[in-house]
């Protein structure tokens, strides 16, 4: 199997980037995993109800960042949840997101989005070939 977990430099220093399943549910569907499948069921329901939150299938978002038809969303939640598989807490995950990728050139900060998803599709070794 292949490693999904990298370090790359934000910011001023090196973190951990992993979309584990955990995150890439969350990416697609907007709702948090729930370790009892009722419960996921129930978060999934309310996303659904609050359509503008589901982002789509993995796939489609790894092509919306490669292509450079990505939102905002797409970016920030993208690095923000890679970020939370890495090891940061959320509250840590949302201020290095706020100080390094809002109000900043978007270039770098799509990369490492496009990185993190690809990491999770092919592993690290076979993304940085991409």
């Amino acid at each position: 199997m292949q490693e999904t977990c990298f370090k790359a430099k934000f910011g001023k220093r090196e973190y951990s980037f992993q979309l584990g399943h955990a995150q890439l549910y969350e990416l697609e569907t907007g709702a948090e995993w729930r370790d009892d499948p009722g419960l996921r069921q129930l978060a999934l329901m309310h996303a659904q109800l609050t359509a503008d939150r589901a982002r789509g299938p993995i796939p489609k978002l790894f092509a919306r960042l490669r292509s450079g038809d990505w939102t905002m969303p797409d970016v920030t939640h993208t690095i923000r949840l890679a970020l939370i598989g890495g090891g940061a807490s959320a509250e840590e995950a949302q201020t290095l997101v706020a100080g390094h990728v809002l109000d900043r050139p978007l270039a770098a900060s799509v990369q490492l989005a496009i990185a993190a998803v690809g990491a999770a599709l092919v592993g690290k070794k076979e993304a940085a070939a991409a």
